[in-house]
């Protein structure tokens, strides 16, 4: 756990570590949601409803990863996309417009720079 909350653990060390977790471990929460994930994790990590919004709140995630991921019907990890700075405007403009509040809302703040605190960073 220590390793993985370190912000300077370099992506090998992440990699063997969540090599060694069952799909099941909370711990691949925090692994998902760390600047230095490792690549090669990202589809592992989609395959696991739970572990998905964590990938959505990873700072550096790819532009390409946010934009697939603002297409899912879970308004949780929707919601995380909304609030990750590196998300593209097209897809923050479709999730201007989605159903839930919530979304739409972190999504405009998002569009006009006013997300603040509520950003992912």
């Amino acid at each position: 756990r220590t390793l993985i909350r370190n912000r300077s653990t370099p992506p090998e060390a992440l990699g063997r570590l969540a090599d060694g977790l069952n799909n099941g471990s909370y711990l691949l929460f925090e692994i998902a949601q760390h600047p230095n994930c490792p690549a090669r994790l990202v589809e592992r990590f989609r395959l696991i409803p739970l572990v998905v919004p964590y990938l959505a709140r990873n700072p550096p995630a790819s532009p390409g990863l946010l934009e697939s991921l603002s297409l899912s019907s879970d308004p949780g990890v929707k919601l995380c996309v909304a609030r990750n700075l590196r998300t593209p405007q097209t897809a923050l403009e479709r999730l201007a417009k989605d159903k839930e509040v919530m979304v739409r809302q972190f999504a405009n703040d998002n569009l006009h720079g006013t997300l603040g605190d509520y950003a992912w960073r």
